[in-house]
Parts: structure tokens; C-alpha cells; sequence
């Protein structure tokens, strides 16, 4: 089993792209599964505690190193009363998402809309620079002996502004769950900024980097003859 993670900025078609490809990857008869992706198919309340469930569940049979990567973390970020409550919320999603791929599925791939190194860039990006989150996560593969695959997606920050722009008029306003949904022009502005720098730079040779500005098609074929290819695994 390959476990397949997409990271880029927010807006920048990472959960188009991961689902086009997983349904290409099953056309072609490669067995696949998207947690993530059927997990934001329910409502809004039972997507919150399943994910808390799940997350916890983790933290309790892992507690030893699940504590240490709490203590690395809160150590490292600012712990007013709301960037508190901001920074569990975060780690709850690092521990579901860590769940998801260390768990032993019967399948060839595990697909990640956002995965683990979206998840730290989420948690760290406010506090922490690159050279840092990329220790972290370095030590969290090692330490669950995992080995996802990394592709990420660029696109120019004012088309992704635009995209979570657009997004956000369609969606009801109390679905939103993105934090970039929720961030004014300013804010929004920055954090795109941040996002993509850190995108570019944590990973220093990710497996595959796209080009988003290209169509979802094209991008999830270019996955497909990407991951179809067992000499890139090697």
C-alpha cells in the first residue's frame, strides 16, 4: 500500500485533484481508498465527531509518542486562550490524519486530500519556521514508520484567492469549515502568502510537484501515469 498525499495552498485543487485520480486509479483496477474524502461527505456535526473520536482513539493507543509530539508542539506555539483552543483543534486533525495513514489498509493506495504535512503547516504555520516543521515531520514519519509520497500542487496566490473567494459564495455559510474560509482580505492575503512559501520549501524533493493552473483532468492523469509507474518507488 502506497500512501499518496497532495499539499499546496489553500484553493489550489487538492481535494478535485486527489478524488479525480482515485477514481482514474480505480478505472485502470487499482484498488483505492480516500478516508478523507468520505468523511466530508457527512454533515458538518457528524464529520466533527468522527474526527474527534478517531483522533482520540489514536492518542489513547499511541499515548506515549502521541504525548511527545503534544509537548514538541505546545512548546513551540503560543498559548494565548484562543490560540489554545485553536492549536488542540489542529492537533486533533494531525492525530486523525496520522490514524488514517498509519493504519494497515488491504489496498494499493491511501489517498490524502491533506495529509500529514498539510496538517503540520496548518499547526505550525503561525509559530514555526520551515527548517522546524520539517524536523517535526521528518520525527513523526520515523517514529510511525511511514513513508507517504508527496505531491504537491503550485498555483499563483491570486488565482487562489479567487478560488476561495468563489468558494465562498457558494457554500452555506454554516458549512464553513476551512480556516481560509473564514479569514477577512488581509488576513487571507498573508495567509496564502505563507502557505505557499512553506509549500515550496518544506519538502525539499516532493515525488511530484503540478502545475494548477492546468485542468483537474490533466492534473489527475498526470498522477495516474505517475503512480501507474512502479519504477518511481523504487
Amino acid at each position: 500500500m502506497k500512501i499518496i498525499e497532495f499539499y499546496g495552498p489553500p484553493g489550489c485543487g487538492k481535494s478535485s485533484v486527489s478524488h479525480f485520480t482515485s477514481e482514474l486509479l480505480r478505472e485502470r483496477g487499482f484498488s483505492v481508498n480516500e478516508p478523507s474524502y468520505i468523511v466530508s461527505r457527512l454533515k458538518k456535526r457528524k464529520r466533527k465527531i468522527s474526527k474527534v473520536f478517531i483522533a482520540v482513539s489514536f492518542v489513547i493507543l499511541h499515548f506515549s509518542r502521541a504525548n511527545k509530539i503534544i509537548h514538541f508542539i505546545k512548546k513551540n506555539t503560543l498559548q494565548t486562550k484562543r490560540k489554545r483552543r485553536e492549536t488542540n483543534k489542529l492537533l486533533l486533525n494531525l492525530f486523525y490524519v496520522l490514524s488514517l495513514e498509519t493504519k494497515k489498509e488491504s489496498c494499493d493506495f491511501l489517498i490524502f486530500d491533506q495529509g500529514l504535512i498539510q496538517a503540520l503547516i496548518s499547526l505550525l504555520i503561525d509559530s514555526c519556521g520551515k527548517e522546524r516543521i520539517e524536523t517535526y515531520y521528518e520525527m513523526i514519519i520515523s517514529m510511525f514508520q511511514i513513508k507517504p509520497v508527496n505531491i504537491r500542487i503550485d498555483v499563483e496566490d491570486e488565482i487562489v484567492f479567487q478560488r476561495i473567494e468563489g468558494r465562498k459564495k457558494k457554500r452555506d455559510l454554516k458549512d464553513i469549515n476551512s480556516r481560509a474560509d473564514q479569514m477577512d482580505y488581509n488576513q487571507l492575503i498573508k495567509f496564502i502568502k505563507d502557505t505557499s512559501h512553506l509549500c515550496e520549501e518544506i519538502i525539499k524533493k516532493p515525488a511530484l510537484v503540478l502545475d494548477g493552473r492546468n485542468t483537474i483532468e490533466d492534473l489527475s492523469l498526470s498522477v495516474v501515469n505517475f503512480l501507474g509507474n512502479t519504477e518511481n518507488f523504487n
